[in-house]
């Protein structure tokens, strides 16, 4: 069974009745809710419909907006792209007008200009980096190394001729093992340092390519902020505001031609970037490639085939033959080009 609980004074049921008295005049009284809630915790309602009137500032003066319709835009650029439009539209009824400070129309489309100016600056990197133009100077190296292991200096399957013979007892010729023993320590000197260039080489072609799909945007929106410019200026050019707000206005339309102007330039120069973007990155790319190629197809070949010529003991017509191709081959991909 249960234990009756303690109390300090037991015996005395007078002072337990008058304790148990005052805590139940102290203890809240509580009752049943008489009213349930008109909308119950977690139900769905239905949105209300956006309103339509001018916003109202803080110090209570109403926010006048532009009219404006994509229908309306698009009369005034009818070839231009509806997504662009859209966007000028956006714009159009985002900037405050009425803002003392000209906050809006002073950084109109300044983040844009911001960014490509991010852009150019990692794209004038990377065309001046000095890791990218030693590797080119590498590989120059390397045609220039290659070049005397050419098979048909170095070895000599014809019968010579008298002149050669001539030659040959004045000024001795040097034998292929001499030639390839000389040249070959200079070519592992620069194979290591393209290894270290081909990592610069990859690092600088993603930022690149990272960059590229954020041309066309930036031009996209450059010129919806242009649109939106000569919309605005346009309409406070021919609505009378009162004389009072017109001088206000006119700076305004004043500001938003100079940003329009200003966007226009950046959207020149951005066409211009494009194309030197893509030159740049053909030209890494070419790079890349021809790094790739080197090092890890073509010399590999031509160490082994010109070991295998150099090691027999007979002249081998067939081996030669491979020798010569693979070398053609190397000099290809050196020069970019064929040969």
């Amino acid at each position: 069974m249960p234990s009756k609980p303690k109390v300090l004074f037991e015996g005395n049921d007078q002072m337990q009745h008058q304790v148990q008295h005052q805590v139940q005049e102290k203890a809240p009284i509580i009752t049943q809710p008489t009213k349930k809630p008109s909308v119950l915790f977690g139900t769905a309602q239905e949105l209300l419909p956006k309103s339509t009137t001018p916003k109202v500032l803080a110090d209570g003066v109403l926010r006048q907006r532009i009219p404006c319709r994509i229908d309306d835009l698009q009369a005034q650029n009818p070839s231009t792209k509806i997504d662009i439009l859209t966007s000028a539209l956006r714009i159009i009824h985002s900037v405050n007008l009425d803002d003392p400070h000209f906050e809006d129309i002073v950084r109109f489309g300044e983040d844009l200009q911001v960014e490509h100016g991010q852009m150019s600056g990692t794209e004038l990197n990377i065309a001046n980096n000095e890791q990218i133009a030693h590797g080119q100077e590498t590989l120059n190296r390397v045609l220039k190394i290659i070049k005397q292991l050419d098979p048909e200096k170095v070895f000599d399957h014809e019968q010579p001729s008298t002149l050669k013979k001539l030659a040959g007892l004045i000024a001795p010729k040097a034998s292929p093992s001499k030639v390839f023993g000389e040249y070959y320590p200079q070519l592992l000197t620069c194979v290591e340092q393209l290894k270290q260039h081909e990592h610069t080489l990859m690092t600088a072609s993603t930022a690149l390519s990272t960059i590229k799909p954020r041309y066309t945007q930036l031009m996209n929106e450059t010129m919806g902020y242009i649109i939106a410019a000569h919309f605005m200026a346009d309409y406070i050019r021919r609505t009378p505001m009162g004389k009072a707000l017109q001088e206000h206005y006119n700076a305004q339309a004043n500001a938003l031609e100079n940003r329009a102007t200003s966007l226009l330039n950046t959207q020149t120069t951005l066409t211009i970037g494009h194309h030197t973007h893509d030159v740049l990155a053909e030209h890494l790319n070419m790079l890349k490639v021809t790094t790739n190629n080197v090092l890890h197809e073509d010399l590999p070949l031509f160490y082994t085939a010109y070991t295998t010529a150099l090691t027999a003991k007979q002249p081998n017509t067939s081996a030669f033959a491979s020798l010569r191709r693979i070398y053609l081959k190397l000099i290809e991909h050196l020069n970019g080009e064929k040969t």
